[in-house]
């Protein structure tokens, strides 16, 4: 009797000591996994935070990385694991859309949270940010995981703003003053080369009658081409002095005869 009973003991010992092997594995499987996602998200620059879910699909908590605190200036005492810490510092104009996505997204299995909105830092500036997720669903449909991720866009979608502006200001400019415009990268030009890339502003095309770039494609050859025979070596000497000039004091100004899609010349003005 006794002897069945010391095996059964230890064939109970023995399988504790079994779990407890594949429990410190998988503890450690944990453990350099989030060493890996914290690297990746170091790395990346990219804010990355999680939203867990028990059985029934009942949100019960929220991790943010460290990355994520450094991108926006807080400690972890100051940003908490919680949803509220997140929501006090989401812009009270976007904390509703956010919210609203964010919900859709946990409700349907087909969809993905994208949205752009303004979060505080620490140094008490609103900063504009690009955040996507998806939530990992257990088999029976339920969430389990939401992986959410943030970017900071404020600079680039300055950028963004100001060269729309500015491209919408040359056009009026164009528009009231009759000029076109055009411009060449000097990376990519190469004089040689009549297929070297040029930008031609619509204008620029509208004046010499054409209406787009099939018609007046956007290489040094289309312009060429189209000037005054007579005044192709005026126009190329001036404008190859002016590139050749280190200190970039040589004008272009000059007048010349270019043909009009009629056929006939008619007088420019070019200056750059």
């Amino acid at each position: 009797m006794f002897g069945k009973g010391n095996r059964e003991v230890d064939a109970l010992n023995s399988r504790i000591a079994e779990l407890e092997r594949e429990l410190s594995e998988v503890k450690h499987e944990a453990v350099k996994n989030y060493g890996m996602l914290e690297a990746i998200n170091e790395s990346t620059h990219l804010g990355i935070w999680m939203t867990f879910f028990d059985e029934t699909g009942t949100q019960t908590g929220v991790h943010f990385t460290k990355e994520m605190r450094r991108m926006l200036g807080y400690t972890e005492a100051e940003l908490p694991d919680t949803v509220e810490a997140y929501a006090a510092i989401i812009h009270p104009e976007d904390s509703e859309a956010v919210f609203a996505k964010y919900g859709e997204t946990v409700a349907r299995k087909d969809a993905d949270f994208q949205a752009d909105y303004r979060l505080l830092k620490k140094s008490g500036e609103y900063r504009l940010f690009h955040a996507a997720g998806r939530c990992i669903r257990r088999p029976n449909g339920m969430p389990e995981l939401f992986v959410g991720t943030f970017s900071d866009i404020e600079d680039k979608v300055r950028m963004e703003e100001a060269h729309e502006h500015d491209q919408r200001r040359n056009y009026a400019v164009e528009q009231m003053m009759l000029e076109g415009s055009w411009s060449m990268d000097l990376t990519r030009y190469d004089i040689t080369d009549p297929n070297s890339p040029m930008v031609y502003s619509d204008q620029f095309k509208k004046i010499l009658g054409y209406s787009g770039s099939y018609d007046f494609p956007d290489i040094m050859n289309s312009w060429i081409t189209k000037i005054h025979p007579d005044d192709v070596g005026p126009a190329s000497e001036l404008m190859g002095k002016q590139m050749a000039d280190p200190s970039g004091q040589t004008v272009f100004d000059t007048e010349y005869r270019i043909q009009h899609k009629n056929g006939h010349y008619v007088w420019v003005r070019a200056s750059s």
